[in-house]
């Protein structure tokens, strides 16, 4: 639990951004458990979840991590993952490695629905059809005309030869 932790405590922290890195860090200061909620008067047992506030050392760098859920022994959100221990890093980074192999896994099928809703699309409004086969058509013609430019200055080059 991030409360048990003290000065000098090993903790792992995953930054998440861009392309995942992790770092290991010795913990500077934690401060004593407060309370998430106030008491009210309505519901006393309100201030039962407690947090902390982490000050990290990691090569010479100092982080804050606030209000960290103390009863907890790995904590993220979407730009970086704390833990103090190895093994519940370890599933987390084992976690995001599955999750990304996943979506690389379902590219094809992705793919697949791409061009199974624009031919859906295409059926519901025959406008994009007609705009869709007249793109394809003008792209079949630019490539004739670049192959007939290249034929003709082939032909140009063989004409000045034979002039010569």
């Amino acid at each position: 639990m991030f409360s048990s932790l003290r000065q000098d405590s090993l903790i792992y922290v995953l930054n998440k951004k861009d392309s995942p890195t992790l770092s290991i860090g010795r913990v500077v200061s934690v401060s004593a458990p407060a309370p998430k909620y106030p008491a009210t008067f309505t519901n006393p047992m309100a201030n039962i979840e407690s947090t902390v506030d982490i000050t990290v050392s990691i090569d010479g760098s100092s982080y804050d991590f606030k209000k960290i859920p103390s009863q907890l022994s790995i904590y993220g959100d979407s730009n970086a993952v704390i833990s103090e221990t190895r093994e519940a890093m370890a599933s987390e980074i084992e976690t995001m490695r599955s999750n990304s192999q996943n979506i690389i896994d379902s590219a094809d099928y992705h793919r697949k629905v791409i061009e199974s809703c624009s031919g859906m699309l295409e059926q519901l409004n025959p406008s994009l059809a007609k705009e869709r086969e007249q793109e394809n058509r003008l792209t079949s013609l630019e490539s004739k005309l670049g192959n007939i430019e290249s034929s003709l200055a082939e032909l140009n080059i063989l004409l000045k030869k034979g002039k010569e």
